[in-house]
């Protein structure tokens, strides 16, 4: 692949647990991913439209705004509509009804996240990281 082939692959993490945060985030950086973070969903959002991220990687649950309303409120942006989504949830009983409410294309990983299966699906969904 030539130089001007490669381009940066960037990702939002949105969590409001600071250590899984800072574990998903360090392991999509170790593979090459360039990362953002974000505490909440509304923060999220704001961080998007700066950030222009090609994948989204975020919590289902948190305060101010969860992780489906993020989805939906990012995917009314027209630059935003297609964007995948990887949720994560600790509780396995959401993975259903959440997967009825995304796009067939976005993942549901269960906490606590395996960094190798969150490697591999970033990089089918964006392509390969820089190095």
């Amino acid at each position: 692949m030539s130089e001007v082939e490669i381009q940066e692959r960037r990702i939002l993490v949105v969590d409001d647990d600071v250590v899984i945060l800072t574990i998903v985030k360090s392991v999509l950086e170790k593979t090459g991913f360039t990362v953002a973070v974000a505490s909440n969903g509304q923060e999220g959002l704001d961080t998007a439209r700066v950030f222009q991220p090609q994948l989204v990687v975020s919590d289902i649950r948190m305060p101010k705004m969860g992780g489906l309303q993020l989805c939906t409120e990012l995917r009314k942006e027209p630059h935003f509509e297609d964007i995948p989504f990887i949720f994560m949830t600790a509780y396995s009983e959401n993975i259903e009804p959440t997967r009825s409410l995304t796009n067939a294309t976005d993942e549901i990983l269960l906490k606590p996240i395996d960094p190798e299966e969150l490697k591999t699906i970033a990089t089918q969904i964006v392509g390969p990281a820089q190095k």
